[in-house]
């Protein structure tokens, strides 16, 4: 419990609890099915943070994974978001040619 409560865990285990907490109010009480995956996902990434930090290195293989994670997101979802972006700016265009 000492583990738990230590300062350099706290936020770890604040965010795990809380998203144990909101899982649960998710599921059970307003029964939101994306609420409830996110909060597992958040869940599961906030336990796998606080198990690398018992594993000497984890922390940094950690950082580094999320950091490679992120960037390969942004380089995947960059077209699709430039993609929707034009599409938009087109379906504006024309929404405010017809309304004039």
């Amino acid at each position: 419990m000492r583990s738990i409560c230590s300062r350099e865990r706290a936020p770890f285990s604040v965010c795990f609890f809380g998203s144990m907490a909101t899982t649960l109010y998710a599921s059970l009480v307003i029964h939101s099915y994306f609420v409830t995956v996110a909060a597992s996902g958040v869940e599961m990434a906030a336990l796998f943070w606080y198990l690398a930090s018992y594993v000497p290195g984890g922390k940094t293989g950690m950082m580094m994974f999320t950091s490679m994670f992120f960037k390969t997101v942004r380089a995947l979802a960059g077209p699709c978001f430039a993609a929707i972006k034009v599409s938009c700016a087109g379906c504006l265009k024309l929404a405010g040619r017809s309304s004039s």
